[in-house]
């Protein structure tokens, strides 16, 4: 485990606390790994990683969650995929369709997550929201299967602001969706991918803070 933290992560993401936390200003967070150049896919998985962090902070900010609890989510979604460092590139790469032992791979990172994270002092009480992140609502998600609220709720937050990012980004795989779109979709998985009450929330959360900056624009 400790190679993979010394070679692999210090390259997949820079873990740096961005702007948008305006409730760290007082206690400000920063977890500084050495920088080295990365290759595109390392950008666009550090990008996502931002993405659902940012995005998973001010959907907890709109549900009226306290500064703590804030900033523990969006720690979570910064490092929500770091057990892709497990995960051989040459699969996390595919532009095609992952073959079904390709795809338990990819399977394994959320596990790998957990279980950096249970062994990175400070970073210990993150380890189950890492590892119930693919969960669905339905029970049939990874690893474990767990449905409902069995599932950690802030797992199930960042179950919901993944997949956002994902729709609404280009990936190699696929094009990206508009933002309505995204939320069309979130809504059809309400109750079987995702927790439907956190979904409704989402989808208007998401269109609150759309018509805002619209109108500021």
């Amino acid at each position: 485990m400790k190679s993979i933290l010394d070679k692999r992560l210090i390259r997949f993401i820079d873990l740096e606390v961005p702007d948008c936390l305006v409730a760290f200003e007082e206690e400000k967070t920063e977890l500084h790994f050495p920088i080295v150049e990365k290759s595109g896919f390392e950008i666009e998985i550090k990008t996502h990683s931002e993405n659902v962090a940012c995005t998973a902070y001010s959907f907890g900010q709109y549900l009226g969650l306290s500064n703590a609890e804030n900033k523990e989510l969006y720690l979570s979604g910064l490092l929500h995929d770091i057990g892709k460092v497990g995960i051989p590139e040459v699969i996390l790469q595919k532009s095609g369709r992952l073959s079904k032992k390709e795809y338990q791979y990819v399977k394994m990172h959320s596990r790998i997550g957990a279980n950096i994270l249970k062994i990175t002092p400070g970073l210990e009480n993150l380890s189950k929201t890492i590892l119930y992140h693919h969960e669905r609502y339905d029970g049939l998600g990874y690893p474990t299967e767990l449905e409902g609220e069995k599932i950690p709720v802030f797992s199930r937050l960042i179950a919901l602001c993944d997949a956002f990012d994902a729709m609404i980004s280009t990936r190699s795989y696929q094009d990206s969706r508009s933002i309505e779109a995204a939320c069309e979709e979130i809504l059809l998985c309400s109750g079987k991918q995702f927790d439907p009450y956190l979904a409704k929330e989402f989808t208007e959360y998401v269109y609150t803070f759309d018509s805002i900056n619209l109108e500021e624009a």
